[in-house]
C-alpha cells in the first residue's frame, strides 16, 4: 500500500506474449513436458480465437493456476505474480477473478520464513495498481489486513491505517461496512499496540457522525483501559460516545465518574460487568481523584490524611500515588514528609469545566495579578534606588584640576 501516489508496474510486450510467458513459467513449475497439454497449449488455443470471451477464459485460467507460483524461488515469486496481476488488469471481469487470486496468495504463498512478507508485497502491488477510487481496493485491503493478522505482520501496515478514512470515502464504502472494518481493526491492533488501537478508534468515531454503539463502546473501553489516557473531554464530546448513554448506560456512567476523578462514585459501579480492566481503571480514577483534590485545594497544599481518606488507601501509600499522578502529568509539586503534606505547584483541572472551575481559575488569576503587581513594585523601587545611588556617586566624584 502507498500513502500518496500509487506505484505502477511496467511490463513490456503485447498481451499474448505476457500470457505465453507466464503460462510457460507455470508449466515449468508443474514440470510439464514441452509439447504436452499444459497451460501454454491451453492459453495459446484460447488466445488464438481472438474473442473477448476466449480472453476472459484465459484470464480465469491464469488466475486459478496462480496457486502454483507459491513453489517459485523467492527471488522470482514477486516478479511472477506481478506479471499475473498485469495480465488480469486487462479483464472486464476483475471483480469475479480477484477473489481467486487473493485466495491463492493467502493459502499458497512461499513456505519460507520470508514468505508472508513476499505475499504482502504482492498484495500491496495489486492494491497500488488499482485505480484510487476502485471499490476493488476495499476487497484487497481486507485481504491484506486478514493475512497480516494471521501471519503476525500487522506492524507492517500500521503506518498506512491513518489513510483509511480517506480511502473508505474514495471507495464508496457504506457506513455499515466502515463501522465493521473499524471495529475489526481496533480488535486486531490492540494486541500489538494499544496506543495505536485507541487512536485508530478515536479517528473512526470522530470521522463518522453515525458511529455505531459497538464502535463507540470499544473506544470508551480502550480509553479507560489505556495507561496513558487521562483526559476524556475529547471523547465525551463525540455524538457516538454520547449515544452510549442509551446502549450501555453502565459503561457510560463509568466513563463519567472516571473522567471526573470521582472515586466514591466509582465504588458504586459494577466495573467487571462493563468488561474493562478493573485494576487499571481503579488506579486511573484514584490518580484523577488526587489531581482533583490538588486542583481545588485553596491553600495549594493537600495533607497526607486528606489524600489517604479520599483514595481509601493507607497513609504510607500516599507518596506512591502522588508520584503516579506526577508521572501522568496531572500534577507538579513537592512532597513534604516533615509536614505530611503535598505542596502543589501545578494541577490540571479534572472533569467537566463548569462555573465553579471558572471561578477557581479567576481566583488564581487574581492571585497571580496581585503577585505580579507586588513584584513590579519591588522592581520599580529597586530601579529608583539604583538611579539615586548613581546620581549620588556622580555628585561626589572630584572635579579634574586644570
Amino acid at each position: 500500500m502507498a500513502e500518496s501516489q500509487p506505484s505502477y508496474m511496467i511490463v513490456d510486450g503485447v498481451l499474448g506474449e505476457y500470457v505465453q510467458e507466464i503460462s510457460g513459467y507455470i508449466d515449468a513449475l508443474n514440470k510439464v513436458a514441452e509439447g504436452s497439454d499444459g497451460l501454454v497449449k491451453k492459453t495459446s488455443e484460447l488466445m488464438a480465437q481472438e474473442t473477448s470471451e476466449s480472453q476472459e477464459q484465459t484470464f480465469q485460467i491464469i488466475a486459478e493456476q496462480s496457486s502454483v507460483l507459491g513453489a517459485a524461488p523467492e527471488r522470482e515469486f514477486e516478479a511472477a505474480y506481478n506479471l499475473v496481476l498485469h495480465i488480469l488488469t486487462f479483464s472486464s471481469r476483475l471483480t469475479e477473478i480477484l477473489p481467486v487470486v487473493l485466495k491463492n496468495l493467502s493459502e499458497n504463498g512461499p513456505q519460507t520464513a520470508n514468505g508472508p512478507v513476499l505475499v504482502l508485497a504482492v498484495m500491496s502491488n495489486l492494491f497500488n495498481i488499482l485505480p484510487a477510487s476502485s471499490p476493488l481496493r476495499f476487497t484487497v485491503f481486507q485481504a491484506i489486513l486478514k493475512f497480516a493478522a494471521a501471519t503476525n505482520n500487522l506492524h507492517l501496515i500500521l503506518g498506512q491505517l491513518k489513510n483509511l478514512p480517506v480511502w473508505l470515502n474514495q471507495w464508496g464504502v457504506d457506513e455499515a461496512n466502515k463501522q465493521s472494518l473499524y471495529a475489526e481493526i481496533g480488535d486486531l491492533v490492540e494486541k500489538i499496540d494499544a496506543e495505536a488501537s485507541y487512536k485508530h478508534l478515536l479517528d473512526a468515531v470522530s470521522s463518522s457522525a453515525g458511529a455505531s454503539a459497538q464502535l463507540s463502546e470499544k473506544l470508551i473501553a480502550a480509553a479507560l483501559n489505556s495507561l496513558y489516557v487521562y483526559d476524556f473531554d475529547e471523547i465525551l464530546a463525540l455524538p457516538g460516545v454520547q449515544s452510549v448513554k442509551t446502549s450501555n448506560p453502565e459503561l457510560f456512567k463509568l466513563l463519567e465518574v472516571v473522567s471526573n476523578g470521582d472515586y466514591k462514585g466509582y465504588t458504586a459501579i459494577d466495573v467487571k460487568a462493563t468488561g474493562v480492566n478493573a485494576e487499571t481503571v481503579e488506579k486511573k480514577v484514584k490518580v484523577l481523584n488526587l489531581a482533583s483534590l490538588a486542583s481545588s485545594a485553596p491553600a495549594r497544599t493537600v495533607s497526607y490524611d486528606a489524600i489517604a481518606s479520599a483514595l481509601n488507601i493507607d497513609k504510607e501509600e500516599v507518596e506512591m500515588w502522588v508520584i503516579d499522578a506526577i508521572r501522568a502529568g496531572l500534577v507538579e509539586g513537592r512532597l513534604c514528609q516533615m509536614e505530611q503534606q503535598f505542596d502543589i505547584h501545578r494541577a490540571s483541572p479534572v472533569g467537566k469545566f463548569g462555573i465553579e472551575e471558572w471561578k477557581l481559575v479567576q481566583n488564581r488569576l487574581d492571585q497571580w495579578r496581585t503577585s505580579l503587581k507586588e513584584i513590579a513594585e519591588v522592581l520599580r523601587n529597586s530601579r529608583e534606588n539604583a538611579q539615586k545611588e548613581v546620581t549620588k556617586l556622580k555628585a561626589q566624584k572630584p572635579q579634574a584640576v586644570n
